[in-house]
């Protein structure tokens, strides 16, 4: 019989080839062996762990999010805890004016949120027509509108805010296209005069500061807008698109007239 000379290069070869099968053949045996074990695991786990109640007495803490520092009444620093005291106190006094005041919206006035309402600022966002900063739900019913003569166009519609407490001649929560209006605010104890509060036709209210040294009202952060007191007593609002409504004095301040630029 004829012998073929082994070769210790050969040799190795075959070794590390059948290791290779040997391996591959475990791999493929290990595997639906190792994901069956891994299901059994976690089904005995499961079984030992108490199953939860259908319902329950006492209700579990409320999720927050993921961002449970979210600040509803502040509106991402729109206003401080000074204005929206000041805010309450004339959406009180307002709903005494209009007298539609009752135990139900007091209690609501007393409870807050005036500034909930209107809509979303550039940083928050909506889902729908809901706020998901304030949890608002602002509703606009157009009634009428006709081009005008310059551009732009002579609109007329309700809204109504889910949250808000300002009270007008439309109804509680209720607001029409031309309910604007610019309301001085002061300190308590002082009187010093402490700012002034734009309270616009879908409900939104703007507080503006008021700055003793520049004698100048300044808007709050992230709101390109300016307030001007006249010198004959009168205010100018100038909006971002540079609309200007300008308005009688005193605290229930009516629309005069609207001029663009």
């Amino acid at each position: 019989m004829y012998r073929v000379r082994s070769l210790p290069g050969f040799r190795l070869l075959c070794i590390f080839l059948a290791l290779i099968m040997a391996f591959s053949a475990s791999a493929a045996g290990l595997q639906p062996l190792l994901t069956g074990m891994s299901k059994y695991s976690q089904d005995v786990l499961q079984s030992l762990r108490p199953a939860p109640p259908a319902y329950t007495d006492e209700p579990t803490p409320i999720f927050y999010g993921d961002n449970p520092l979210r600040d509803e009444e502040h509106r991402g620093g729109l206003y401080t805890d000074a204005q929206l005291a000041a805010i309450q106190v004339q959406l009180i006094e307002n709903a005494l004016a209009h007298g539609t005041i009752n135990a139900g919206t007091l209690g609501m006035l007393l409870v807050g949120g005036g500034g909930s309402g209107g809509a979303p600022m550039a940083w928050e966002r909506n889902l729908g027509s809901v706020n998901s900063q304030t949890g608002n739900k602002m509703t606009t019913l157009p009634i009428v509108s006709w081009p005008i003569r310059g551009g732009g166009t002579l609109e007329f519609q309700l809204y109504h805010n889910s949250k808000s407490t300002r009270v007008t001649p439309a109804g509680y929560a209720w607001t029409m296209a031309y309910d604007w209006s610019v309301q001085q605010t002061f300190d308590e104890e002082s009187g010093t005069l402490t700012g002034a509060n734009i309270y616009k036709q879908d409900g939104t209210i703007i507080p503006f500061t008021y700055n003793a040294t520049t004698q100048k009202y300044v808007p709050p952060a992230g709101i390109p807008e300016t307030l001007v007191k006249n010198a004959n007593n009168t205010w100018t609002y100038t909006k971002k698109d540079q609309t200007k409504w300008n308005c009688r004095d005193e605290r229930q301040l009516h629309v005069l007239g609207r001029q663009s630029w």
